[in-house]
């Protein structure tokens, strides 16, 4: 994904989910430069009794000006990458973390 900021500078955003851990991004880049999402906020997780994870949902964490000069992003570019990890790495009735355990 590819936005144009106030300042005419182009964002180019990359989150590729892995299928294995659908909760993880195999690919995250902000502006060529590898991210990470622990950066732009945590995972609520609902644990199965039996161990594994049920769900984890994506929580986003407010900017901060190190985060947002780190990533050479605005804070509008920020909000759209929360909503963006949150979309993608949310994941309700999961069963991928406990199949190794049946």
């Amino acid at each position: 994904m590819t936005t144009k900021n106030k300042a005419g500078i182009f964002m180019n955003l990359q989150i590729t989910k892995d299928i294995t851990t659908p909760c993880i991004p195999e690919i995250f880049t902000i502006n060529g430069k590898k991210a990470y999402a622990a950066d732009f906020g945590n995972f609520k997780k609902a644990k199965l009794r039996k161990g594994g994870c049920k769900a984890r949902l994506f929580e986003r964490n407010n900017p901060t000006k190190d985060i947002l000069y780190n990533y050479s992003i605005t804070e509008k570019e920020y909000d759209k990458i929360c909503n963006e990890l949150e979309s993608l790495l949310s994941i309700r009735n999961c069963t991928k973390c406990n199949r190794s355990k049946k």
